[in-house]
């Protein structure tokens, strides 16, 4: 009997919630160490508190979903008119910064007003060469500040 899953296209883009009896897989510190290319206890003491307290559970996408996702990439990339470097670019990257610049002040200094706005909660994300579908909708958010830490 086929599962059923919830597939929608947002802004182009396919989400698949999976249900609970899909396999789900975890990103360990050491995985994160692994992927940083340094050692675990280096990690740990910058930012594995962050992780020990986030959920960072995922489900691959299966194949009929990984499909529906990489003919959407594909389209888009056929659709990008954008040229790297040019001058338009940097005018649309210096605006929206400003943006989160002055919505940072405005909120009192919140730093989450700093997460530029291309990365979106709940988005199907690539993870080790696969499609995933992160459990947590901030997963993307916080990796990203990992990467950072």
């Amino acid at each position: 009997m086929p599962r059923s899953r919830k597939r929608t296209l947002h802004e182009g883009t396919v989400t698949s919630r999976p249900q609970d009896s899909e396999p789900q897989l975890d990103v360990t510190l050491e995985d994160f160490a692994n992927s940083f290319d340094t050692q675990v206890e280096e990690l740990s003491e910058y930012c594995g508190d962050v992780i020990a307290n986030t959920d960072f559970r995922y489900t691959v996408l299966k194949k009929e979903d990984r499909d529906l996702v990489l003919l959407d990439v594909l389209r888009r990339i056929e659709a990008d008119q954008q040229q790297v470097g040019a001058k338009e670019r940097k005018d649309v990257w210096e605006k929206g910064w400003a943006e989160n610049l002055q919505a940072f002040v405005k909120s009192g200094f919140d730093l989450s007003t700093l997460v530029p706005k291309f990365i979106r909660p709940n988005q199907v994300i690539r993870l080790n060469g696969d499609y995933v579908t992160p459990s947590n909708p901030n997963f993307e958010e916080v990796t990203t500040f990992i990467k950072k830490c």
